[in-house]
Parts: C-alpha cells; sequence; structure tokens
C-alpha cells in the first residue's frame, strides 16, 4: 500500500480543519472552568505557583484544582505570556494536536489491517459528536480527547500480536494525568486489556514499564 489514505480522508481532514478553525474564529467560548484555569495559569506565569489565589497579591495557597491537573493551566500560561489575554492560541494548537492524533490513528489502524478503511468508518472517527467542535474551548477535554485517541492508537498493536511501546504508554498516561486527574483511571482497562492478550510473564513486565515511567514523571508533582 503505497497510499494509505484516499481523497476522501484528505477532504474529511481538510473539512475537520476548516470547520474547527472557523469555530474558533467566529465561535469562540468560555465558561467557568476557563476562568479557574485561567487563575491557577496566571499564578504560574507570574507567582511560580499553583494556586486558586488571586494573582495579584501573590497570596499562592497551594491547591491541587478538583480534577484538572497543572499541564492545561501551564499550557495557558506559555499562550498568555507569549500573546497575552487572548487565548486563540490555545485554541489553535489544541486543533492542531487533535488533527495530527487522527492522522496517526487513521494511518496506523490501515497499516496494521493492510487495507483501506471504509470512508464511513473515518467520517464518524473525524467528526465524532463526543470530540468534534471542543477546539473552541479553553477547556482540558480537548487535549485528553486527543491524548485518549493516542494511547488507544498506541495499544492497537497488541490486537495484532505486535510490539507496544509500553514506555511511551506509561508516558501518555503520565501527561494525561497532568492534563486531567481522573486520566490516571485508564491504567485499569489497560491492565485488563494485558491481563486478556498476554501472557502472564509478558503482563507483569508491560505492567512494571508502565508503573516505572509514570512514577517517576509524576511523583516529583506529588511529592
Amino acid at each position: 500500500m503505497t497510499n494509505l489514505f484516499t481523497k476522501k480522508t484528505y477532504f474529511f481532514l481538510f473539512m475537520f480543519f476548516l470547520i474547527n478553525l472557523l469555530l474558533i474564529i467566529f465561535f469562540p467560548s468560555e465558561s467557568g472552568d476557563t476562568n479557574t484555569i485561567k487563575i491557577v495559569a496566571k499564578n504560574i506565569l507570574y507567582n511560580y505557583c499553583i494556586s486558586l489565589s488571586n494573582p495579584l497579591n501573590a497570596e499562592c495557597i497551594p491547591h491541587w484544582g478538583s480534577n484538572q491537573g497543572p499541564g492545561y493551566p501551564f499550557l495557558v500560561s506559555i499562550s498568555l505570556y507569549l500573546f497575552g489575554e487572548n487565548l486563540n492560541p490555545v485554541r489553535f494548537f489544541q486543533m492542531t494536536i487533535h488533527l495530527g492524533v487522527l492522522i496517526y490513528f487513521i494511518f496506523k489502524l490501515q497499516k496494521l489491517l493492510n487495507i483501506k478503511i471504509n470512508n464511513f468508518f473515518i467520517l464518524i472517527i473525524i467528526f465524532s459528536p463526543l470530540t468534534f467542535g471542543w477546539h473552541r474551548y479553553v477547556l482540558t477535554e480537548s487535549i485528553s480527547f486527543s491524548l485518549t485517541i493516542f494511547l488507544l492508537t498506541n495499544l492497537l498493536p497488541i490486537f495484532f500480536n505486535k510490539k507496544v511501546n509500553f514506555v511511551l504508554i506509561g508516558i501518555i498516561v503520565s501527561i494525561g494525568f497532568f492534563i486531567r486527574y481522573d486520566f490516571i483511571f485508564y491504567i485499569l482497562p489497560i491492565c485488563l486489556l494485558l491481563f486478556i492478550t498476554q501472557n502472564f510473564k509478558s503482563f507483569l513486565i508491560s505492567n512494571l514499564k508502565i508503573s516505572i515511567i509514570s512514577i517517576l514523571i509524576v511523583s516529583p508533582y506529588l511529592y
């Protein structure tokens, strides 16, 4: 298969980009959660702390932030530093990340199957009502959806008896944890999947790799 993508796939991807671009430009949206994220981001930027305290008084009372990790506010803080109060760069970034993840997913799946995937299936994946349109919001959901698809994509080879990069799986889970604390619960279905598809020795080794990488990345923040 010299060309894994059909013309319709390229068209769907282009329409995904164009529609989301128009939504971001003409219909950007913020919510109460966005305001909370901005407070944490400004504390990271100006006071070098993770806090919901007023950034202007530098009180910096430590705060875990419900199920929201510091990763997304850190991304917003970079945008605030580079572009000021306009948060569209964050929206463009998360849209681009999601588009890249979709391309990677389609490429990986077609390469594993070694056949052209049905256009209707590709249409549903790209314009899924669960994920489409979130990029106009400044919320953790957009990046979290992208990381979830990226995680599932890198687990696909296990269904084809091919090697899985468990170090990368550990890194993805850790990054997801910094975006949303509840992302860590993906460990449970991952362990179940490994238990079903691998022998006991491989199951232990795979989980050990994921655990070590995750602990090494997350533990400095927890400390």
